[in-house]
């Protein structure tokens, strides 16, 4: 993805570090339930999967769940990319979470959870402010919103065992 920044960034000193994540919509047989037009097929359900930066799991051995590393104590600019096929939008809630949606030049405000519309992009700032002790994963929300159906799908944000110095690993 190509992020264009400003000169100078009024948001600059509310994070450490930035991230892109890009939300995605799979259709199990798009070559059957898409005309050439790009106009769904009536039979068809409107989505088979939802990846974040290109990734889907179902929480199994074999497909394990999307996950987002972060340290504690470190705060995050999320870049959420809309790169769904169909006209359409994820609601995403961060579990124990709220995150700072920034709006261009308006006040950044506070929210449980966000939505990104296909291709669209919303800015936010994600802290990691909790102090997990045993369990160090919570729970990233999507829920898709289309035209016909809904559909959700989950991806973890870990807390890392490294200290805030170490440069995070992101799965993702």
């Amino acid at each position: 993805a190509l992020v264009v920044r400003p000169q100078d960034d009024p948001a600059a000193s509310l994070y450490q570090e930035e991230r892109i994540l890009a939300l995605s919509d799979a259709m199990q047989v798009p070559e059957v339930c898409l005309s050439p037009s790009g106009v769904s097929d009536l039979g068809c359900p409107e989505i088979d999967k939802a990846t974040l930066n290109g990734q889907w799991g179902d929480d199994t051995n074999a497909y394990p769940l999307p996950v987002v590393e972060v340290q504690q104590g470190r705060c995050y600019r999320l870049r959420w990319l809309g790169m769904m096929s169909q006209p359409s939008h994820f609601q995403i809630d961060i579990q124990d979470h709220t995150v700072k949606v920034l709006d261009g030049g308006a006040p950044a405000s506070f929210v449980s959870d966000f939505g990104v519309a296909s291709g669209a992009g919303v800015d936010t700032v994600l802290c990691a402010d909790q102090n997990p002790i045993i369990i160090k994963d919570y729970s990233i929300k999507m829920m898709y919103v289309g035209k016909s159906m809904t559909k959700s799908f989950s991806a973890k944000l870990r807390y890392s065992s490294g200290s805030a110095s170490e440069k995070p690993n992101f799965h993702v």
